[in-house]
This record gives C-alpha cells, structure tokens and sequence, in this order.
C-alpha cells in the first residue's frame, strides 16, 4: 500500500480517482488546490503526487515544479484534460513531473501508470 496525495479541485474526478486507488489498496488523500498541497505534503508524506494541471491559484505546473524542488526523488504524475503534445511536453519539462496522463482516463491505464512510478 502506497500513500498517494491526488490534487485536483473537481470534485467528481476526486472522488472517481479516490475509490479507484483505494479500492487498489492505496492510502489516499485529495486535495483540491496547491496551496492545500503544501499544507499537507510534508505531514502526510506522500510516496507519489498526483497533480492535475488547470487549478485555480498555483496551477498544476507551478505546484509540480516546487515539489521536484523540495523534494526531487518524489514522483508527480501530472493530471488533465490537456492533448495538445506540445503544450504536454512543454508542462512536462517546465514542471518537472515524471509522467503524465490525459482526461478522460481509463480505469486500467491509472493503475498502471501508479504502478510504474511507484516501483521505479
């Protein structure tokens, strides 16, 4: 079981991801803004970020970044409905995330990409 802190500020993606990585046995805890991001970060110690991009106040991308910052060997799975590849690959880079995975999302796809960030 992993900790997992999911970011995101829609409320029916956040519960939707929640079920998803707790039924898979994960411990997760949803958020739905960077600032309340950084406000539990380091109590609650997560083993991967999951970030979605398009928040109000810090975006996904500026949010992501601080965490590489802070905390480098975290891994961020940056989250959105973006599917332009170059704006993906330019938040990619700017952010520093680990990897990233479009919205709508297949239940399957989630698990997977958890998996690989978790285990590597």
């Amino acid at each position: 079981m992993a900790k997992i802190l999911f970011v995101d500020d829609e409320p029916d993606i956040g519960l939707l991801v929640t079920k998803i990585l707790e039924d898979f046995g994960h411990d997760i805890k949803w958020v739905s803004s960077a600032k309340e991001c950084f406000e539990v970060l380091d109590v609650y110690k997560p083993d991967l970020v999951i970030m979605d991009i398009f928040m109000p106040g810090p975006n996904g991308i500026e949010a992501a970044k601080e965490i590489k910052a802070q905390h480098p060997e975290m891994p961020v799975l940056m989250f959105s409905i973006m599917y332009i590849t170059e704006d993906i690959n330019e938040a990619m880079q700017v952010s520093g995330a680990d990897d990233f995975l479009g919205k709508p999302f297949e239940r399957k796809e989630l698990l997977e990409r958890v998996e690989k960030l978790l285990h590597s």
